[in-house]
Order: structure tokens, then sequence, then C-alpha cells
């Protein structure tokens, strides 16, 4: 959807923060994603997953994290 993009987490940052490789149009950029409240300490988040990430409008370099897949999903598609 416009607007989201599939990342992969890099690093592990702390305090609610990962740093992540989208794979949107514009060939593919690191961002500084933050994990939501409804997330944290439900969804663990580690390195090396992949996520979907809501892209912000007023912010290029910053998104924040929506849902974490699970292999299984993965490995299905």
């Amino acid at each position: 959807d416009n607007g989201q993009s599939y990342a992969q987490v890099t690093r592990i940052l702390g305090s609610g923060y990962i740093e992540a490789f989208c794979f949107d149009n514009t060939g593919g950029k690191k961002r500084l994603c933050h994990i939501r409240g409804k997330l944290r300490r439900k969804v663990w988040i580690n390195q090396g997953d992949v996520i979907l990430v809501g892209l912000r409008d007023y912010q290029d370099d910053k998104a924040d994290v929506l849902i974490k897949y699970l292999c299984k999903f993965l490995v299905d598609k």
C-alpha cells in the first residue's frame, strides 16, 4: 500500500527503536523505526526479522513498525 514498506531489521537500538533497511521504490534506504506501544512486550523483534513499516510523510528517514512477519507466513507466500 501507499505509505507502507517492507523492511529488514539491521540493528536493535533500545528504548523502542530499531534500525531497518526498507525495500521501497527509492531502491532501499536505512530508516530509524519506532516500535509502537501495541507491539512492545507482546511481539519480540530481533535482528534479521522482516517487518512492515508505516512511512512518515513529514520525516523521510523515520518510520513506525506496524507488523512483524512470522517465518511461516513468509514461506507460504
